[in-house]
């Protein structure tokens, strides 16, 4: 009887850590808005939010030049958390005019899954 408990107990727990919930994120990127330009020199505000409809696995932001695909900035956590807000700066100093593409990704589980925004800006030169 204990043998068959434990082995009730095991496949119980096996079955809630294997589980997917159908959990969910939005992705709100309150700055830059879509299409903005940043002059040389000047800041890029990244100013996001994001809420999970459950506990998410983290998140990773990057700005790319896509012209390039050549990383500017990046940022990452893995905290388990419902929600995020992120905030952050990068200063404009390319050499020639290049179109930006900021990504947002959100870890909705353990397995894998994710959810993905992204947003387009353009750097200016002098």
């Amino acid at each position: 009887m204990k043998k068959l408990n434990f082995m009730i107990l095991g496949i119980s727990i096996g079955f809630l850590f294997a589980c997917d919930k159908n959990n969910t994120a939005e992705i709100n990127i309150m700055e830059p808005m879509m299409n903005d330009t940043i002059a040389l020199n000047d800041s890029l505000h990244l100013e996001a939010d994001i809420l999970g409809s459950d506990k998410l696995f983290g998140y990773s932001v990057s700005l790319t030049q896509t012209n390039t695909q050549t990383q500017l900035f990046s940022a990452s956590t893995e905290k388990r958390r419902k929600d995020y807000v992120f905030h952050s700066h990068w200063i404009n100093n390319v050499q020639d005019t290049a179109n930006l593409e900021i990504k947002i990704t959100v870890n909705l589980s353990r397995s894998g899954k994710t959810v993905t925004k992204t947003m387009q800006c353009v750097a200016l030169p002098n």
